[in-house]
């Protein structure tokens, strides 16, 4: 697990939206957010930051690998939200409470 604070980044509940979502995995999640991705041009994440992202969410037991699809280049590594992982996605887009669900801070 990382050091420092808990506090989550936007861009971890955007993955975890996406990988809650169905996109399953990061090459896919990097692809939508990039600068010409279909979610890329409102916001966007560089391919570095959505796999760090990734990996925090990892680490947080939010979401889990589930194996690997083979790609064009490299193999692609599966990632599916995890019991802990969906339930505070869609806590934490129907609570009212100004605290992050994911990490218990004001994020």
């Amino acid at each position: 697990m990382r050091p420092g604070p808990a506090s989550c980044r936007f861009g971890e509940h955007v993955c975890l939206a996406l990988v809650a979502e169905g996109v399953s995995h990061g090459w896919a999640i990097g692809t939508l957010l990039g600068p010409d991705g279909e979610l890329g041009r409102i916001w966007s994440l560089s391919r570095p930051l959505t796999y760090r992202a990734l990996d925090t969410l990892v680490d947080r037991r939010f979401i889990s690998r589930r194996g690997v699809q083979p790609g064009q280049g490299r193999d692609r590594v599966v990632v599916t939200a995890t019991a802990r992982g969906a339930p505070s996605l869609a806590t934490g887009l129907t609570s009212p409470s100004p605290t992050c669900v994911m990490c218990g801070q004001h994020c």
